[in-house]
């Protein structure tokens, strides 16, 4: 089960990193998910036990988890487990389409979309460091709060901006397949060459509200009266 915090600890322990346009940064946040997750791909932070930094010796710098959406949502949150250095990084969000995990992508080819966070390339967090990790939870909000699709799978993707006494933050993975749903991925490419690994990665959609009853008996009724005015026109 996901361990909720009150809002007074999250106050306490969160750090708030970066803010620019719709998406807000908070660091600190322990070693549990932050609310209830829609989706996970692990119950608990502190089952990813290895340190990722594999961003890669030449472009594209990039780690990344793909996940499924089960039931359409508008985004919300999204937490990794992270620890390390002082960093500065870029964050992005693609549709990969309703097929499998694939054992490569490339943004805005094939069945792959382009950015679906308008704040994302030009977003910049920074992450202070931290000598244990814990929970580094993402905000989402107007133009970067997008609808995501039931039955598509998505990739999150962290690249690090490099340069001069820039670090690497470490995102931490599992040492083992712990989600089915979706892989772990280095420079856009399955990460270790198999799917057999998962960064931590937990994920909160709003749900999109759907249509009572009572709506769509009342769309059925225009679309009836509709119908049989125009049927009467023609005849008459």
């Amino acid at each position: 089960m996901f361990k909720r915090h009150t809002a007074a600890a999250i106050a306490i322990a969160a750090v708030t990193l970066s803010t620019h346009g719709s998406i807000t940064a908070i660091q600190d946040l322990g070693s549990s998910w932050i609310g209830t997750p829609t989706i996970a791909t692990g119950d608990s932070p502190t089952a990813f036990t290895v340190p990722e930094q594999e961003y890669g010796s030449s472009p594209p710098y990039a780690l990344s988890q793909s996940f499924q959406v089960r039931s359409p949502g508008i985004l919300n949150t999204l937490q990794i487990y992270v620890g390390g250095a002082f960093a500065s990084n870029s964050v992005y969000l693609y549709d990969l389409g309703t097929g499998a995990s694939p054992t490569s992508y490339t943004p805005g080819s094939g069945s792959t979309s382009s950015d679906l966070l308008q704040s994302g390339s030009s977003y910049n967090l920074v992450f202070l460091g931290s000598s244990n990790p814990s929970v580094l939870e993402f905000q989402f909000s107007g133009e970067d709060a997008v609808t995501l699709a039931a039955g598509h799978r998505y990739v999150f993707e962290i690249d690090p901006r490099v340069g001069q006494n820039i670090g690497q933050m470490t995102w931490y993975r599992s040492s083992s397949d712990v989600y089915a749903d979706g892989a772990a991925y280095s420079q856009w490419n399955i990460l270790g060459g198999t799917p057999g690994f998962d960064m931590s990665l937990a994920v909160t959609l709003t749900p999109v509200p759907e249509p009572s009853p009572f709506t769509l008996m009342a769309l059925g009724v225009v679309i009836t009266g509709s119908a049989f005015r125009r049927k009467y026109r023609c005849c008459h």
